[in-house]
C-alpha cells in the first residue's frame, strides 16, 4: 500500500488532484493535520489559478462555447431544419460543414478596451468579416459576450439570408422600450437580428422550455414572457423576444431556420455598407 492510499480518502483526492495538475508542495507527510493540509493544498489550488493570465482564463471559455455552439449546429433537429430550408441533406450538409470551419478557424484577437472601437451594446467585442478576426477585450468575458461573436463568425458576418427570413425579422421587429433610439436602431440590423434569434433558440433550450427542433407554441411564449419580466432571459434572448411582435414570433421560430442563406434569392439590409471591409458586426 502506497502512503497515499494510507491517507483518509479526503486527504487522498487532494494529494491526488494536486499531483495532477503539477501543485508544488501538494505532498502531504503523514500524520499532518487533515484539515492544515486540506487548507494548504486549497491556498495552492488558489494561487495556482490566480498565476492564470487573463487571457489563459478567457481562452479556456472560448473554447468551452465554441464546443457548445458546434454541438448545437451537429444536432439532429439542426441538421433536419437546414434540410428543409435549403431543400437537400447534401446543402444542409455543406452549410454546417462551412459554419463548422468558420468556428474552428476564427482569429480570436485580445486588445485593451481602448483599443476596441465598436458601437455597439457595451462596446467590448468586435467580428471582423473580411478578416475573419473576434476581437475581444483582455477582461473578464461574460459567456454570451463570447457566443455572439462566435455566432457572427460562424455565419461570417453573413449578410444574406434567404428573402422569406429578411422579411420576416425586418417586418416583425418592433423597438424595446429598455433601449434607448440609437440602440433600437442598431438593434434593427438583420445582422444583430440573425444573432439575437439564434441566441433565444439556445436559450429555450438552456431553460429547458423546448428543444430546437420542437414547434414553437402559444405556450412557450408566455413562459417566455414570465421569465423576461423576471429578468431571467440572456440579454440577446430578451432583446429579440421583446423586439419581436407576438404575431411573427411564433411563425419565425417554427419557420426560420437560422436564416440560412437559401438559392440566389436574397435579401440586403438597406443601410449596410457591403463593400466596406471594415464593417464590423
Amino acid at each position: 500500500m502506497s502512503n497515499i492510499e494510507a491517507f483518509p480518502k479526503k486527504i487522498k483526492n487532494i494529494v491526488k488532484q494536486g499531483a495532477k495538475i503539477g501543485i508544488v508542495g501538494a505532498s502531504l507527510l503523514v500524520g499532518a493535520n487533515s484539515l492544515e493540509a486540506q487548507q494548504s493544498t486549497e491556498l495552492s489550488l488558489e494561487k495556482t489559478e490566480t498565476n492564470r493570465s487573463e487571457k489563459e482564463i478567457n481562452l479556456d471559455k472560448i473554447d468551452k462555447q465554441k464546443l457548445f455552439l458546434l454541438n448545437h449546429i451537429n444536432s439532429q433537429d439542426f441538421f433536419n431544419r437546414a434540410v428543409e430550408e435549403l431543400g437537400s441533406t447534401e446543402q444542409a450538409s455543406n452549410f454546417i460543414k462551412e459554419l463548422e470551419n468558420n468556428i474552428k478557424t476564427v482569429v480570436i484577437s485580445f486588445l485593451s478596451k481602448e483599443e476596441i472601437i465598436h458601437d455597439t451594446e457595451s462596446g467590448n467585442a468586435v467580428y471582423y468579416p473580411v478578416i475573419h478576426q473576434i476581437n475581444y477585450p483582455n477582461t473578464d468575458l461574460m459567456d454570451e459576450t463570447i457566443i455572439h461573436e462566435l455566432i457572427h463568425a460562424a455565419y461570417h458576418g453573413r449578410d444574406n439570408i434567404s428573402q422569406k427570413a429578411g422579411d420576416l425579422l425586418f417586418h416583425s421587429f418592433q423597438s424595446d422600450s429598455k433601449e434607448n433610439n440609437e440602440m433600437n436602431t442598431y438593434l434593427n440590423s438583420l445582422a444583430e437580428r440573425q444573432v439575437r434569434k439564434i441566441l433565444l433558440d439556445i436559450e429555450l433550450e438552456k431553460q429547458g422550455i423546448k428543444n430546437y427542433g420542437e414547434k414553437f407554441t402559444p405556450e412557450h411564449y408566455q413562459k417566455l414572457k414570465e421569465l423576461d419580466e423576471q429578468g431571467k432571459l440572456g440579454r440577446g434572448a430578451g432583446q429579440f423576444f421583446r423586439m419581436t411582435n407576438k404575431t411573427d414570433l411564433e411563425k419565425i421560430m417554427n419557420e426560420v431556420a437560422d436564416n440560412l442563406q437559401k438559392n440566389d434569392n436574397t435579401y440586403r439590409y438597406q443601410g449596410w455598407d457591403y463593400g466596406n471591409g471594415k464593417n464590423r458586426a
